[in-house]
């Protein structure tokens, strides 16, 4: 996607979208299906505010050039023929937020398709430290040393 400038000028990718299932308000559902896994949507208690947050393992790239934002996409207005979206230019210090400015107008006339997450790079994907597999595997050996000994003193 070609952005216009500004702080969105650059070449963007996709590199995620949540699609709204149903109507919010339904006891017992979510109203938000995920097909990449990238970033979750809960609801809140009021209809035009919902939390966002990025999943393990992925998280921002931090270096200063690499941009991410999320446009959320109003649905098919019920009386007014304009299309209601907003696009917010995500600040790298959070993994987690809210939404919740901008959004009555798409709430009300139009109601939300989706939410897609778009950058300038992927995620970054944060590394299981060696020294974890290290440590599995350390376990493992105390393990069987420890049921050794056990079968010893039984014979």
């Amino acid at each position: 996607m070609d952005a216009l400038g500004g702080d969105f000028a650059g070449v963007w990718e996709l590199l995620g979208k949540i699609d709204r299932d149903i109507a919010p308000g339904v006891p017992g559902t979510s109203p938000w299906t995920a097909d990449t896994g990238v970033f979750s949507i809960t609801d809140t208690d009021d209809p035009n505010k919902f939390n966002w947050t990025l999943n393990f393992p992925y998280t921002w790239d931090l270096d200063p050039t690499v941009k991410y934002a999320f446009a959320i996409k109003g649905g098919a207005p019920r009386s007014d023929p304009e299309t209601y979206n907003a696009v917010y230019l995500m600040d790298k210090d959070y993994t987690s937020g809210m939404f919740k400015d901008k959004l009555e107008d798409i709430a009300i006339t139009a109601d939300w398709s989706n939410v897609r997450l778009f950058g300038t790079s992927s995620l970054t994907v944060i590394p299981l430290p060696a020294t974890g597999w290290l440590m599995l595997g350390m376990l493992g050996v105390g393990a069987v040393a420890a049921n050794r000994k056990r079968k010893q003193k039984a014979a």
